[in-house]
């Protein structure tokens, strides 16, 4: 497969190929002339594209997939780095009201890579939404409501973000609730770590 970033064209069969695992991002390049490192990612929206990792990012990967041998790469370029214009955008917004659940979690998704913004309360994930999260992993019961009530938001805004619901209900009116504004997903507590960063590397 062939390529142009910056004006110079690449072709992938002359690069070192690392195979990550996750379908989301199945594939990670790195040129063997300049070590650059490239990134496939696959959206079910927007198709596959790729692109050059920045040195943060490639630090990251490095870390999460295990590849120690792309931290050499040079990363350094023009116009690679997001404008500071930009709006800020998250990875993942955890609306949780448990501290301590709260808190594993993010370290975890940080640690894998993740930029993570968290909420207590419905009234701070409604604030914490202008950080235009890509995902956000929802708890039902909160201190100020029922987490639905985000979710609802979410959806009547047609704002494009993928929900987690985590819920240790068994209320079956609550559960017909949470499905009528259609979740992208519900998970049962105690919660799976590796079902929610399997979700996470597709959906983010």
């Amino acid at each position: 497969m062939t390529f142009r970033w910056h004006g110079k064209s690449y072709d992938t069969r002359d690069m070192i190929a690392h195979d990550t695992g996750n379908p989301a991002m199945p594939l990670i390049y790195q040129d063997r002339d300049n070590h650059h490192v490239f990134v496939l990612r696959i959206d079910r929206l927007d198709g596959a594209e790729i692109y050059r990792a920045t040195t943060t990012e490639t630090l990251m990967l490095a870390q999460r997939y295990n590849l120690p041998g792309i931290v050499n790469a040079d990363t350094s370029t023009t116009g690679v780095e997001p404008s500071p214009e930009q709006p800020h955008r998250c990875d993942a917004l955890l609306v949780e009201d448990d501290g301590a659940s709260r808190h594993a979690l993010s370290r975890l998704l940080s640690h894998s890579g993740y930029e993570t913004s968290s909420a207590a309360t419905i009234a701070e994930a409604e604030t914490k939404l202008k950080e235009q999260p890509r995902c956000v992993i929802l708890d039902l019961n909160l201190p100020d409501g029922v987490g639905t009530v985000l979710l609802e938001r979410i959806r009547r805004q047609k704002l494009p973000i993928k929900v987690a619901i985590t819920t240790g209900t068994t209320d079956p009116e609550l559960l017909l609730d949470v499905k009528e504004l259609h979740p992208d997903v519900i998970f049962k507590k105690p919660l799976n770590l590796s079902e929610v960063m399997r979700w996470l590397d597709a959906a983010a």
